[in-house]
């Protein structure tokens, strides 16, 4: 527990100068969360980069190099408050709740033992990304072609551990989830002009946002795409930009959304002159795509003829019904969402207009990904569509309860 705690710290440090350079508006609590987020993701490129130069993992390597990649970015912090309520104490409570939950064991989640953990451990053992194990054709459910941020992070808490041991890997659950809701509970108090509106959407959202699969890529997605796209919408777009990218080295749904994104931003007339700044999120994950080109690391979808597939699926439509029928948002979720919009419509039709189109872009290239599967259709959409629809639940909770929260504290929502 002592390696796992020791490895956050550090590397939520070394994150701690980038997040000042692009969040210079962040306040205290904000500044955590980036630093968390920010830290892991220079973590994987690290990490990335001594097997690209063929230098074996050590402790001794990783925290040089950390530090040298770290440290130049520090800046002084503005000095800011971050001003607490005390619904704060009930979001306190969930969280710790979360927190012992994902740490009671090691993660038991079947992705976890087939890939996610499978990969961290054989690097670990390793010293170093095996490319010889990524490319393995036999073994399809390591997904090889997967970016690296996840496992990549379990490694980090190997090194500190002297050895892999999967006890205490549940903490990157608790961290990533933390990390976000801090992000949020700031950008809230920002939008609400509201320390009550700012704290109950925290602790509304956080039941949302911390997800149960352990030990996976899904927790760490949610945070990333729910922190860029909250972060773009305020007009931080380097930082948006910036979790964006590392969204896109934790999962291929991650490089959807920045394609999500990207689109987004130019039917938003707000946002369209500045989507050439969303360059940080095509750079960061460039190092993975190069290297999964260049080791051959197809991923699942593009195997085969695409069109072959589409057309066999095409005979068999009744299968997508299962996208309907499995229960993937709350019911209670589903009606404070229609209720959001029908009180507060004028808000969503033009203050809304980015997030709700990144939202429906993304589930659509969830459905085209299920047109194209080479899988079985049943198979692929039982397994995989209530994870894939919780991708965009906390976003899309959020901008439902800053529709209607103003109302309810009397105030007009802050202009975008």
């Amino acid at each position: 527990m002592i390696a796992a705690l020791t490895a956050i710290v550090f590397v939520t440090a070394c994150g701690a100068g980038l997040a000042l350079r692009i969040d210079r508006e962040a306040d205290p609590a904000r500044w955590i969360g980036e630093s968390f987020l920010i830290g892991f993701g220079l973590n994987a490129l690290v990490l990335l980069a001594l097997t690209f130069m063929r230098v074996q993992w050590t402790l001794g390597w990783f925290v040089v190099v950390m530090i040298v990649a770290g440290l130049p970015w520090f800046r002084r912090l503005h000095v800011r408050t971050t001003r607490l309520h005390w619904i704060d104490v009930l979001t306190l409570v969930t969280v710790v709740g979360y927190a012992l939950f994902v740490t009671a064991a090691a993660p038991a989640e079947a992705d976890f033992v087939s890939d996610w953990g499978l990969k961290a451990k054989v690097f670990a053992h390793a010293h170093g990304i095996d490319w010889a194990f990524l490319r393995t054709g036999w073994y399809w459910f390591a997904l090889g072609d997967y970016p690296p941020l996840v496992p990549l992070s379990f490694d980090t808490i190997a090194l500190f551990s002297g050895g892999w041991d999967d006890r205490w890997l549940g903490m990157i659950n608790a961290g990533f989830g933390i990390a976000a809701l801090l992000v949020i509970r700031s950008l809230a108090a920002e939008q609400l002009q509201s320390t009550a509106a700012a704290a109950f959407e925290a602790f509304a959202i956080a039941c949302i946002l911390l997800t149960p699969w352990l030990g996976t890529g899904d927790g760490p997605l949610v945070a990333y795409m729910t922190v860029a796209a909250l972060l773009i919408r305020r007009g931080f777009l380097t930082a948006g930009a910036v979790f964006l990218g590392l969204g896109a080295l934790t999962k291929n749904e991650g490089i959807s959304f920045v394609v999500a994104v990207a689109i987004a931003m130019l039917a938003d007339e707000r946002l369209r002159k500045n989507v050439w700044r969303l360059w940080p999120a095509a750079l960061i994950p460039a190092p993975w795509l190069a290297a999964r080109a260049i080791f051959g690391l197809k991923t699942y979808l593009a195997t085969g003829s695409p069109f072959d597939r589409i057309a066999a699926h095409m005979h068999d439509p009744q299968t997508y019904a299962m996208l309907l029928q499995i229960q993937s948002v709350s019911p209670l979720l589903t009606a404070g969402v229609l209720i959001a919009i029908v009180l507060a419509w004028p808000h969503w039709r033009t203050k809304e207009r980015f997030v709700i189109a990144a939202i429906a872009l993304q589930i659509a290239f969830y459905v085209g990904a299920y047109i194209v599967t080479p899988l079985d259709v049943a198979f692929h959409i039982k397994w995989s569509w209530e994870r894939l629809v919780w991708h965009v639940t906390p976003l899309l909770a959020i901008v439902s309860l800053e529709a209607i929260l103003p109302m309810a504290t009397r105030q007009a929502p802050k202009s975008l």
